[in-house]
């Protein structure tokens, strides 16, 4: 973390945590966590960063989600660009996870644009994880949009598994929804998916739904027969 520089504001911000966590070790009567929430209300996350410095070690994990967490919800790039400054391993992996969950809770789509981008990594498959979960409730059409933009593969098909599990006929038509079930790869999604847009389907035209079983050449003729058989 940055060094704390005599003189300026951050210096007379940590001096009263620590002052204040001399007076109460375990800061029992929220004294210390108030203040360091006065910071990041007041968008002052540098400040608040600089005061997990003068915290008891083992309650700094705690403070350190809190900031990034809330730095990302209002300036994502901004806390991004803190995450990556940090050296200590537990430190960053601690900063990163908060600031997706913070940046997440308001935007999912940007931070699904922010994580594609990222190079191949744990991190990565964290955040968008993250942002399809949430985005494919929150604005499904706006994921579909995103997602044809999106090449081909084991996102693109957990992206779409996600957007058709968690809409239904009032974001899309089953018609549409199967278009999107056909461009699967991944058997293990296409599968669940087609199996959960059929019963929708059944529910609401069931002659359509076979008549797109009868016709639909992407099942081979065993599977159709199946199908056909159990509905």
């Amino acid at each position: 973390m940055a060094p704390v520089v005599p003189g300026d504001p951050a210096e007379l911000a940590v001096a009263k945590v620590r002052e204040l966590f001399a007076e109460d070790h375990d800061d029992q009567d929220g004294r210390a966590v108030e203040l360091l929430n006065e910071y990041c209300r007041d968008g002052k996350f540098q400040i608040a960063l600089k005061l997990v410095d003068a915290v008891p070690a083992d309650m700094r994990h705690d403070w350190l989600t809190i900031v990034f967490s809330r730095w990302a919800e209002r300036q994502p790039w901004q806390a991004m660009n803190a995450v990556a400054s940090m050296t200590d391993p537990a430190q960053r992996e601690t900063t990163f996870r908060a600031a997706v969950d913070g940046w997440n809770s308001h935007d999912p789509g940007g931070l699904a644009d922010y994580a594609v981008n990222m190079p191949a990594s744990d991190d990565r498959t964290y955040a968008l994880i993250a942002a399809i979960g949430n985005w494919s409730m929150q604005d499904p059409a706006g994921m579909a949009a995103w997602l044809n933009n999106l090449p081909r593969g084991d996102e693109y098909d957990y992206g779409v598994a996600m957007m058709l599990a968690r809409s239904d006929g009032a974001n899309r038509s089953p018609q549409m929804a199967m278009q999107w079930v056909e461009n699967i790869s991944n058997p293990t999604y296409k599968q669940s998916s087609f199996q959960s847009v059929l019963a929708e389907w059944m529910q609401t035209d069931a002659n359509a739904a076979r008549q797109y079983v009868a016709t639909a050449t992407w099942l081979d003729d065993a599977t159709r027969a199946k199908i056909l058989g159990g509905l």
